[in-house]
């Protein structure tokens, strides 16, 4: 089953492989798939962080901390944690794309700002 999230690595996939095979040089439109793909993952990591954080934060005002309970909290702190790993990867990917190949070939004006706004 293809989702959201498949496609936009697969988009990512293939700029990231456009830009070492051919050089930096991106359309414009390509530039914006790079963009979207990016924004819809880290939306949708930082959507399910702040959901696990608010699960955390209700579990934490509980008064009784059942066995079931404590492995609920567990299981949200790893999930939680783990997700926060993927954030920062994604972001790390990102800037290094840009800062390694992206930037430094940019022609100056709307290119070079394009990928200083992402």
């Amino acid at each position: 089953m293809l989702t959201r999230a498949t496609l936009d690595l697969d988009v990512v996939s293939h700029i990231k492989f456009i830009v070492s095979q051919y050089g930096a040089q991106l359309t414009i439109e390509e530039r914006n798939l790079l963009s979207i793909a990016y924004k819809n993952l880290t939306n949708s990591l930082r959507n399910s962080w702040r959901i696990l954080d608010g699960v955390e934060k209700i579990q934490h005002m509980e008064n009784e901390a059942s066995p079931r309970l404590k492995r609920e909290m567990n299981l949200a702190l790893h999930q939680r944690q783990k997700i926060e790993r993927e954030l920062v990867d994604v972001c790390q990917d990102i800037v290094g794309l840009l800062d390694r190949q992206l930037l430094p070939s940019a022609n100056a004006g709307e290119e070079t700002v394009f990928y200083f706004k992402m």
